[in-house]
This record gives structure tokens, C-alpha cells and sequence, in this order.
């Protein structure tokens, strides 16, 4: 197998692994136009509104809000700690 080949195929199977570790990363929640609360606000099944992920991140954890406009009043169910901050 060429070098350059075999360099695209590992790069490729890099990438997958990436995506797969962020999916799997219990510490991040995705929030999207285009999600849904019935997700489990993960990178490829996003939650739609702030408030659903409010009402699962814990200390130390981070939501990821997409673009877009959200207009809601989120009121999150959690607090961080000292050193564990919730980061939105």
C-alpha cells in the first residue's frame, strides 16, 4: 500500500475515533435548533432546549449550546463546586 494511502486510511480511522470518544464523553451535552429533549443531548443526538440539558449536567460538566436563538428561562437543577464548575 502506497504511504500516502496508508496515511488517509489512518488519519480516517483517527477521526472515527475521535467522533466515537466525544460521543461517548458522559461530561459533555450538546443543545441544538434542531434537536430534541427526547435525545440524550450527546453530539449526534442533540437536545433541543437549554432547560433539558440544565436539568442533567452535574458538577464539572459542560453544555454545548449550537447557534441559534433560544428563547426559554432555564433555571438549572444543579450547581457546580469549587474547581467543578457546570460551564454552558
Amino acid at each position: 500500500m502506497q504511504p500516502i494511502k496508508r496515511l488517509a486510511i489512518l488519519g480516517f480511522i483517527m477521526f472515527l475515533l475521535s467522533v466515537s470518544t466525544v460521543e461517548a464523553d458522559n461530561s459533555a451535552y450538546y443543545v441544538s435548533m434542531n434537536g430534541n429533549d427526547q435525545n440524550p443531548c450527546t453530539l449526534v443526538s442533540p437536545c433541543r432546549t437549554i432547560q433539558r440539558a440544565a436539568n442533567i449536567v452535574q458538577a464539572g460538566e459542560t453544555v454545548y449550546i449550537r447557534e441559534g436563538v433560544y428563547n426559554e428561562k432555564v433555571t438549572p437543577k444543579y450547581s457546580g463546586t469549587a474547581g467543578k464548575y457546570i460551564t454552558y
